[in-house]
């Protein structure tokens, strides 16, 4: 069986993936650790939304992970999608939780990394090698391919 290297773009992703992923599982842990304290200051409702949300993105990043890791020919569509949700909720929760608070907030700087995310992603799915990879400029079925 031929075996297929992966590219330095899927591993950037792999890594990006398990970092956000890594970040909503913390987000999870923290609110369940200090649910009291949250619970008297934002009440009952948004600690469980804390928690909650932390362990769907980070499940599902993890579900990502692998399936980037692995070559998996759904893994391109599913971050693509996957992205494009994830910074719709980060950017309803900060609108929502975060305009709320007491801190100030660079907006811009936060929209210009949010947009520069987006086109690293995109891009680094868009590579020939990349596409590749995935068998999505292959006919070959992924079950016939080995990956390193």
């Amino acid at each position: 069986m031929n075996r297929v290297k992966r590219p330095f773009a899927v591993t950037c992703l792999v890594a990006l993936v398990l970092t956000i992923t890594a970040t909503q599982f913390l987000r999870a842990w923290v609110a369940f650790t200090d649910f009291a304290f949250y619970r008297e200051q934002l009440g009952t409702i948004l600690p469980v939304f804390f928690m909650l949300s932390g362990l769907s993105w980070g499940v599902m990043g993890v579900w990502l992970a692998n399936g980037l890791w692995r070559g998996r020919d759904w893994s391109p569509r599913a971050v693509r999608w996957g992205l494009v949700f994830y910074t719709a909720f980060v950017w309803l929760d900060r609108l929502f939780l975060q305009a709320s608070g007491p801190q100030t907030v660079n907006w811009p700087f936060q929209l210009v990394g949010t947009i520069l995310l987006l086109i690293a992603v995109f891009a680094a799915l868009a590579l020939p090698q990349t596409q590749l990879f995935f068998g999505e400029s292959d006919e070959r079925t992924l079950k016939n391919r080995r990956t390193q």
